[in-house]
This record gives structure tokens, sequence and C-alpha cells, in this order.
């Protein structure tokens, strides 16, 4: 079943912020869980939690003691015990710092790319009924600062797009949930050129 991310009209991009690093639950005993907390503190809320294998994890910052960081998690962000974590790495797109199976997207009209290959994306919404797979032409990253450090082009039967994705934390102006990248999207047609906007984030395996 393809996974649908809604998303309000209205996207904020909070600020400039390094690339989220990606993590695993590490160190749970196994049926154990690592809790996930409403803020930086094992006194704090418990508000859902992380199985032994769970991951990819994005810490979007840590604290200041360095024991916390702050992750997005269902309809708004939590926190998790960074002793509790090991580094992973995700295959990239060649020549940038994006993830493969980073997921961008908005609304009104809704839209969706998702970095399913390291050659190809998946195109959700734009007027079809069903996802496209495009072919991924180009891409780039910034030569004189960050805020489009990486550009995306891709193809299909339809249409052109490109895929301009920064590392800033994202609100998509309908959750409380904070997305560690931002993204625009054009999308070229015969008759005409759309600009869209949105948030990404890597789908987390609870």
């Amino acid at each position: 079943m393809l996974a649908i991310l809604a998303f309000a009209s209205t996207v904020t991009t909070v600020q400039a912020s390094p690339v989220p690093q990606t993590y695993r639950v590490s160190g749970i005993s196994a049926g154990g869980v690592l809790n996930v907390r409403a803020g930086p503190s094992v006194t704090a809320a418990d508000v859902g939690d992380l199985g032994a294998e769970a991951g990819p994890l994005e810490i979007l910052e840590v604290d200041a003691s360095g024991d916390w960081g702050r992750v997005p998690w269902r309809e708004s962000d939590g926190w998790v015990a960074m002793r509790y974590l090991a580094p992973t790495e995700l295959p990239r797109i060649d020549g940038t710092v994006l993830p493969v199976g980073l997921r961008c997207a908005g609304t009104e009209p809704f839209w969706g790319v998702t970095l399913a290959a390291p050659d190809a994306v998946r195109i959700d919404h734009l007027g079809a009924e069903a996802p496209r797979r495009a072919e991924l032409t180009a891409s780039t990253e910034s030569r004189n600062g960050l805020d489009f450090p990486v550009a995306l082009e891709a193809r299909d039967d339809e249409a052109r797009y490109t895929l301009l994705v920064r590392p800033a934390l994202c609100s998509d102006g309908m959750s409380e949930r904070s997305y560690g990248w931002s993204a625009d999207l054009l999308w070229h047609r015969d008759d005409g050129l759309t600009l869209l906007s949105g948030c990404c984030g890597i789908p987390l395996r609870e």
C-alpha cells in the first residue's frame, strides 16, 4: 500500500541546520523498548516506544549535555537517550548528501517525491492516480552556499522535475512534528511550470 504523507499548504522553514544524522536503536535487549520522551529527561512524559531494531532515526539536534537527541515522532517531536543509539549509514544519491529513501511531500496540490534508488525517483500525485517512476538524470550540490545544497533532475513520460533540497528544520504547518529537510519542486510540463514546496524526512521503522 502506498504511504501518503499529508501536509498543510503552508510550509515553514525554521532555520538552516546541519545534515541530519541517522541512527538505529542499539543496546536494547530483545523484546525491550527505548522510550521516546516529551523532553530531554527521564522524568519527561513517555510519548511512545521504539523497538530494539528500530531505525533509521534522524537526529534533528542534541541537547547541551549530549545525552538526548530530538527526533521526528509521529505528529510531534520526541527525545531519546543517545546512549541507546548507534550511527547507521544510508546509501546516498551519487555525489550528494541526500540519503536514498528520503521522502519529500506537500499539498495543494498534493505531491510527493521519494528518492527510491540511486538512479530513480518515485513521483506521487501530481495529477496521476498511481505513482510513477522517473529516471534521475542529473544531480549537483551548491558551489557557493547551503541555501540549496542539492539539485536533482528527473524525467518520465509526463514531465521533467527539478527537486531542490536543503538541510533545514521544516514544519508542515499541520502538526507539531519537525522535519530535517526542506524542499522545493519545479514541475516542468508542456503547458507551464509549477513551483511546489514541502518537507522531507526518512521513514522510520519502529
